[in-house]
C-alpha cells in the first residue's frame, strides 16, 4: 500500500533523480 498523498509524484520524482545522481557521481569516482 503506497501513500501519495503525503509526496507528490513531482516531488517523488525530484527526490529519485537526487539519489540517481548522487550514484553516478560516487560510480563515477
Amino acid at each position: 500500500c503506497i501513500n501519495t498523498s503525503k509526496i507528490t509524484i513531482d516531488e517523488a520524482v525530484e527526490i529519485i533523480l537526487e539519489t540517481v545522481k548522487r550514484h553516478y557521481k560516487d560510480e563515477i569516482k
